[in-house]
């Protein structure tokens, strides 16, 4: 089982703690809620990098790139594998990722195959685009990887702390879930209304349809067409 609180650092995620690499509109916000990041919430967490985010880190301006690789110094490296470069491969083959983002579909694999929790990155609008965020977990999954779940130092902050053996459980309730139901969330959702809900009826004024099915090829039927 993976561990819900264990993270992975790319370069990103130190570039704000650096103070000439933040000027802009959200600059110092972004910087401030870093080093805030870093300072209360880091002690709670098991944090993970790679020789890939060093590398990355060090393209910078000489003192930014100081600043990122000294907050990276002493963070456990996981090895880029051969199954991390396969899931990188794949995860751009199938177009999940950008080919232009290379570095971060490396990050992803990492993540993914160490069995990281979080990936925790300040570039999400680039790597995982609105029609491509569940391809690169569907990828991930199809090759027997749970993806890592996103986020920016805004959003990891750490939570209710549940016992580990309840995420044992969670997850097994997950795994049946997924097998029973073939991994369809229609399936799932239509045999969970059946259970609460039987005899649940979809209507509209003056009619009332035992399917949603039914209701929405009802309205399609009396819809006027367009010239």
């Amino acid at each position: 089982m993976q561990n819900y609180l264990t993270v992975y650092v790319d370069a990103s995620a130190v570039f704000h703690l650096s103070s000439g690499a933040t000027d802009g509109l959200f600059g110092a916000d972004w910087r401030s809620h870093a080093a805030k990041w870093w300072e209360t919430q880091r002690p709670h967490f098991e944090l993970h990098t790679s020789a890939v985010a060093l590398e990355e880190a060090g393209r910078g301006e000489p003192e930014d790139a100081a600043r990122q690789l000294e907050a990276l110094e002493g963070i456990p490296h996981l090895e880029i594998t051969d199954e991390v470069i396969a899931l990188a491969d794949e995860l751009i083959r199938r177009e999940a990722i950008p080919p232009e983002e290379r570095t971060a579909a490396t990050h992803i694999a990492v993540a993914a195959v160490h069995k990281i929790w979080y990936l925790m990155t300040w570039r999400i609008r680039r790597i995982a685009y609105p029609e491509t965020g569940p391809l690169f977990r569907n990828v991930c999954e199809q090759q027997g990887y749970q993806s890592p779940v996103l986020c920016n130092p805004y959003e990891l902050e750490l939570g209710p702390m549940l016992p580990d053996e309840m995420w044992e459980e969670l997850w097994e309730v997950k795994s049946q879930l997924n097998d029973e139901y073939e991994a369809d969330p229609e399936k799932f959702w239509a045999e969970l209304q059946n259970e609460w809900t039987p005899g649940f009826t979809y209507g509209i004024p003056g009619r009332v349809f035992k399917t949603r099915e039914e209701r929405d090829a009802y309205i399609e039927s009396k819809r006027i067409p367009r010239d």
